[in-house]
């Protein structure tokens, strides 16, 4: 890599003796996430061959232990490094860690049919105004909205979608998978209530998302319904992409399956 790393901010990550990763895999010092009473050590993924005056894309994606290294998953991983090398898209991806016991609590921003402890504000506002600036100003990223997004799964794509509807200024594509719109009645008064901004959006679903409840996989499915014609109404058109999968699970595998449509479409080219 022909950069010149802030070697204060950030050091190489510690690859197990069975990683995965391709490219160059990066560990930021510890963050303190203010309002959420813990420390985030971000991971940056960064592509080969990237020239020194480089100037990138930044994808910010949540579940960060998720993204890159298999044996470090939890579940497995999306395999975002080896969809970008295959595509040869140049983008810098930062993974979020999620607050393990704490995700769903930071990863919606109203109450819920499970708890009225919500976080999601705070946490969107962690990556805004703490994240965001520590990246542009360590890493080769480019700093306008078009070449910034965001991108998460099932609570992550609710958390990522209400992260682009209220940072417009900061995010300028989204992508939402498997999104958990049905987690809180509280989004769609939410969305009723917004000046929809301009940007890029990606949603999607299994038809099949937990196959052991059948109601729980037609929620899901209703829901990505909603929101797309949300989006519809809202004059999203060329702008938007969303795709129902027949027979897909809620399970990392089935979100790596169809990032590199996603991503195709969300990510600048210029």
């Amino acid at each position: 890599m022909g950069l010149d790393m802030d070697t204060t901010s950030w050091r190489p990550y510690e690859h197990l003796s069975d990683s995965t990763v391709v490219g160059t895999l990066l560990v930021s010092r510890p963050l303190s996430a203010t309002g959420l009473g813990r420390s985030v050590e971000l991971l940056a993924w960064l592509p080969p061959g990237i020239e020194e005056d480089a100037s990138l894309p930044v994808l910010y994606m949540h579940d960060g232990d998720n993204l890159f290294d298999e044996p470090a998953s939890h579940t497995g991983e999306w395999s975002v490094d080896e969809t970008l090398v295959s595509m040869g898209r140049k983008a810098i991806v930062i993974g979020i860690p999620n607050g393990g016991d704490r995700r769903m609590h930071e990863y919606c921003p109203w109450p819920n049919h499970f708890t009225s402890d919500v976080a999601g504000d705070t946490y969107a506002r962690f990556v805004v105004e703490q994240v965001v600036p520590f990246v542009d100003g360590t890493l080769p990223s480019r700093v306008d909205r078009s070449h910034r997004g965001v991108m998460g799964s099932s609570l992550g794509g609710l958390i990522s979608l209400y992260s682009f509807l209220t940072y417009p200024q900061t995010f300028g594509f989204v992508g939402s998978m498997s999104t958990a719109a049905w987690w809180t009645p509280q989004l769609w008064s939410f969305l009723e209530g917004i000046d929809p901004p301009q940007g890029r959006i990606y949603l999607d679903a299994g038809t099949d998302e937990m196959p052991m409840d059948p109601v729980m996989s037609g929620a899901y499915v209703d829901a990505f319904h909603r929101l797309r014609a949300w989006c519809l109404d809202a004059g999203y058109g060329k702008d938007l992409l969303a795709r129902l999968e027949p027979g897909a699970t809620h399970i990392e595998v089935a979100w790596a399956r169809r990032l590199p449509e996603a991503l195709a479409f969300l990510l600048p080219t210029d």
